[in-house]
């Protein structure tokens, strides 16, 4: 359904459908490591650029993974994961990573999902399963064109 047309209608729309993309892609990601075996995801974390859209894009991906997101106090993660990797490797914290995690950062605030929004989102997601679904088929179909 893209099109060359530029309006700021058409815009918001691609920009909506971008970020929806990385949220149902990370949703997908989380069932398919739960569905495998492995912990259950209770909440996410963000840092970076994007979390910056508190309004915008951390809600929609509390949404749409119906699940807390929480944002760190901290705006440079890079470089305090960088710090807390050398504070392990230093002997921190007995050199366990987690406890050094856990003494060297801190919640700014947690943003929970709307109930409101689970249906849509739930529906979108099963849309987003049927594209990947059949995005997988074609590529199996031109693996040896």
């Amino acid at each position: 359904g893209l099109s060359m047309s530029n309006t700021i209608d058409d815009v918001a729309v691609l920009f909506a459908a971008t970020m929806e993309a990385l949220v149902y892609g990370a949703r997908h990601l989380i069932c398919a490591l739960e569905d495998a075996g492995h912990q259950s995801v209770e909440a996410v974390y963000v840092c970076g650029g994007l979390a910056k859209s508190r309004n915008l894009f951390v809600q929609t991906l509390a949404d749409g993974l119906g699940k807390p997101v929480v944002l760190l106090r901290e705006g440079e993660s890079v470089v305090l994961g960088s710090a807390m990797c050398g504070a392990a490797a230093a002997g921190e914290g007995g050199g366990d990573l987690t406890l050094v995690m856990q003494s060297m950062s801190s919640v700014e605030s947690t943003v929970e999902p709307d109930p409101a929004k689970r249906v849509f989102h739930d529906k979108k997601y099963q849309a987003f399963l049927a594209m990947y679904r059949h995005f997988m088929e074609l590529r199996e179909l031109m693996r040896d064109a």
